[in-house]
């Protein structure tokens, strides 16, 4: 079992690089949607009425996006091939939530931050997207 967990651990740590943007976004939504579900009062500000669904919904969701992606990371760091397609539909969805947030917080009219920073966040997960795709369907074992 341990040298099992050895091996595992180096394949994540060889892998981590190639996929730290999708762990950067996995994360961020990991972060957003705690956020949100433990102060259900931020959907209260302005910044927020361009969103709906309330508060459980958006953070939620936005939790167990993040979620699935980091145990698909984590997954795909050991085995390579079963999680290829399972990172990019993850990563496709999280550049699909954060246009959405960019969205809502135009929708918001308060020209808050979050516009810019989702919409970036949404612009570079295509790149995640495209690298999850490309190991689908050509994965490089070596690296």
């Amino acid at each position: 079992m341990k040298a099992i967990i050895e091996e595992s651990a180096g394949h994540l740590r060889q892998r981590f690089r190639l996929r730290s943007l999708e762990w950067q976004n996995a994360t961020t939504s990991i972060v957003f949607g705690l956020t949100i579900l433990f102060n259900p009062a931020l959907f209260d500000a302005v910044s927020f009425r361009g969103f709906v669904g309330g508060p459980f919904v958006w953070g939620g969701g936005i939790f167990l996006l993040g979620c699935v992606n980091v145990a698909a990371l984590i997954i795909n760091g050991t085995v390579p091939k079963p999680t290829a397609a399972l990172r990019t539909i993850s990563a496709l969805l999280q550049v699909f939530l954060f246009f959405m947030l960019s969205i809502g917080f135009y929708a918001s009219g308060t020209g808050t931050t979050g516009i810019g920073t989702y919409g970036v966040l949404a612009f570079y997960g295509f790149f995640a997207a495209a690298w999850a795709l490309l190991d689908a369907v050509a994965p490089e074992y070596g690296q």
